[in-house]
């Protein structure tokens, strides 16, 4: 019954394309990676995590 089904609705086609295309990205992000300057990275670390303006309370400055 099962294999029917896989035939009838070409699954295992799809299943074989799926995986093509999960390791395709894969290898492009991989690729993107690991082909960036350390540089980048380092300019990356140092972006602020939010653009609000620390709140000045009496004489403490907070960030909100």
């Amino acid at each position: 019954m099962l294999r029917e089904l896989t035939v009838a609705t070409n699954a295992q086609m799809w299943a074989i394309l799926s995986l093509l295309f999960f390791f395709s990205v894969f290898a492009v992000v991989l690729a993107r990676v690991l082909t960036r300057k350390a540089s980048h990275y380092d300019t990356c670390a140092r972006l602020p995590l939010d653009d609000l303006p620390p709140v000045v309370q009496g004489s403490e400055v907070t960030d909100g």
